[in-house]
C-alpha cells in the first residue's frame, strides 16, 4: 500500500470507527455548503470527521467523505486531501490520499472553480472515455499524476479527480454542489495554516 494510503487508512481507523448506522439527520450529502464549526458528521455509513463532501470511488462503486488537512512548513503549506472510504455492507474501509504543495492546491482550486461554468466542447480529450479540465500535479509526482475531468459522455454537472498510480488509476466523482462544498472546505483549512503560520513567525 502506498504511503498516502497508509496515512489515509489510518485517518479511516481513527475517525470512522465508531461504524454505528445513525440516522443522518445532521448530515445532508447533497449540501453545497460547508460548516467549518461541525467536529464530526454522523452519516448513514458512521461518523466522519468534520463536514465532509460525500462523493462516490468509481473503481470500487462506493461512498467515500473528503478530509483535508493543512499544515505548514519551512517550505509552504503543505495539503492532504484525503478520501475515506467507510466500512458498510459487510466489505471493509478503504483509504486515498493526495499530498499537494501550496501551489498544487491554488490549481486544484483554479480547475474546480472552472469546472462550474466551463465550455466541455472546448476541452481536449483524457483517454477514451473522459475531457481534460486540466492537470495538477505530473507523472513522478509522489502523490501520482492528479487530475480534474469531466466524463466525456457523462449527463449533469458531475466533475471526477483521477489519481494515477504506477499506471493504475483511481477515479473520484464529485456532484457540482459536492464541488462547492470541496472548493470551501480547502480554502478553510489553508486559511486555517496561514493563520497558524503567521502567528508562529518570529
Amino acid at each position: 500500500m502506498h504511503v498516502f494510503q497508509k496515512v489515509a487508512k489510518l485517518a479511516f481507523l481513527m475517525f470512522v470507527g465508531m461504524t454505528f448506522h445513525a440516522a443522518a439527520e445532521d448530515f445532508d450529502p447533497t449540501s453545497s455548503k460547508f460548516d467549518p464549526d461541525k467536529q464530526f458528521s454522523i452519516t448513514k455509513y458512521g461518523a466522519i470527521i468534520g463536514d465532509p463532501v460525500q462523493l462516490e470511488v468509481i473503481s470500487s462503486k462506493r461512498v467515500g467523505f473528503t478530509v483535508v488537512t493543512v499544515t505548514p512548513t519551512p517550505q509552504g503549506l503543505t495539503t492532504m486531501l484525503s478520501v475515506i472510504e467507510p466500512q458498510y455492507d459487510g466489505k471493509p474501509g478503504a483509504g486515498y490520499a493526495m499530498m499537494l504543495s501550496f501551489e498544487e492546491v491554488e490549481i486544484l482550486n483554479k480547475y474546480l472553480y472552472e469546472s462550474q461554468s466551463v465550455d466541455r466542447g472546448e476541452l481536449e480529450p483524457f483517454g477514451d472515455h473522459h475531457l481534460l479540465l486540466g492537470h495538477i500535479t505530473e507523472k513522478g509526482h509522489m502523490s501520482g499524476e492528479v487530475s480534474v475531468l469531466f466524463e466525456k459522455d457523462g449527463q449533469g454537472d458531475n466533475v471526477r479527480i483521477v489519481q494515477i498510480q504506477g499506471g493504475t488509476p483511481t477515479l473520484f466523482e464529485f456532484t457540482a454542489n459536492g464541488i462547492e462544498k470541496l472548493i470551501q472546505q480547502i480554502a478553510h483549512f489553508v486559511d486555517k495554516a496561514e493563520q497558524q503560520a503567521e502567528a508562529t513567525k518570529l
